[in-house]
């Protein structure tokens, strides 16, 4: 891929936070947009790659300012967790998704067998597999994002920077991009209420019964968020409530309110939070 300003950048040596090297993936803002939430945890998983490579080649682990240590198996966990549970799946999503894109734009067996370097068959046979079965839901995953992933109640894709989803000032209230908001005859249209900005503050009641700013207790965890069983238990507080009727939630992460990031902000369907002290009173900083 040929950009302006080499990517992923690289700084190395003493410039480097750990004296090492350091890598710089740079996104557009809307690529940013695109990934989200999700942009911080993937990188925290490809970092997880790259420093089970270190481990396995040198036999030790010299992360934590604690000097070198042996491999051990609760570090071996954590790569197995974060690559074979976390990240292969959603890799595999993507590929499938550009598999399947490639053929819905009319790209050749050909072109196929030449980006996979491998016969022609062996890429018609992969192509098969993946046109003749429905999306699984890593792919769904690849070309939707998660559920915090707000998108058009109108057409059903996501905010565009030219294009935000706004509210109508109507009853319904629909969810909408600005487009549909302002063309008279498509069935949507009324004055936008916000150009994409959340209407929910804190104390709105959102689905479930829950109220923005409530405390609550994760119970479950489903769709991406399915292999993080470790968050059960947690407890957090409600931001928002996105399109499908998902709630969003931060402090799960145990950072201080003030370091959380765009990452620590996760979705979750109503059956899989609970009242964390019994009351639908926000918190209040």
């Amino acid at each position: 891929m040929s950009t302006q300003t080499p990517n992923p950048s690289f700084r190395s040596g003493a410039d480097a936070i750990r004296g090492g090297l350091d890598i710089t993936i740079s996104l557009t803002p809307g690529e940013a947009e695109a990934l989200g939430f999700e942009a911080g945890t993937l990188a925290d998983w490809f970092d997880t790659a790259l420093w089970a490579l270190a481990l396995l080649r040198n036999g030790y682990s010299d992360r934590g300012g604690q000097g070198a240590t042996d491999v051990t198996p609760e570090a071996l966990y954590t790569v197995l967790n974060d690559l074979d549970h976390r990240l292969l799946p959603r890799l595999q999503g993507i590929r499938d998704a550009a598999v399947r894109r490639h053929q819905e734009l009319g790209g050749s067996i050909g072109d196929l067998a030449l980006a996979m370097d491998v016969a022609k068959s062996t890429a018609q046979s992969r192509r098969n597999v993946v046109m003749n079965r429905a999306a699984t839901s890593w792919e769904r995953w690849a070309t939707q994002g998660g559920p915090e992933r707000e998108h058009c109640g109108a057409c059903g894709h996501p905010a565009r920077p030219t294009d935000p989803i706004v509210t109508t000032a109507d009853d319904d209230a629909f969810r909408i991009h600005r487009s549909h908001a302002t063309t008279p005859g498509n069935g949507f249209f009324g004055t936008p209420t916000d150009e994409g900005v959340s209407p929910y503050s804190t104390g709105t009641r959102v689905a479930g019964g829950f109220v923005i700013g409530q405390r609550v207790r994760i119970t479950g965890v489903s769709g991406p968020l399915a292999d993080r069983t470790d968050l059960i238990g947690r407890v957090g507080e409600v931001t928002a409530e996105a399109r499908d009727g998902s709630l969003n939630v931060r402090g799960l992460s145990g950072k201080p309110r003030a370091q959380e990031v765009f990452a620590d902000i996760l979705g979750f369907q109503v059956t899989e939070l609970e009242a964390a002290d019994g009351s639908t009173e926000p918190t209040r900083d």
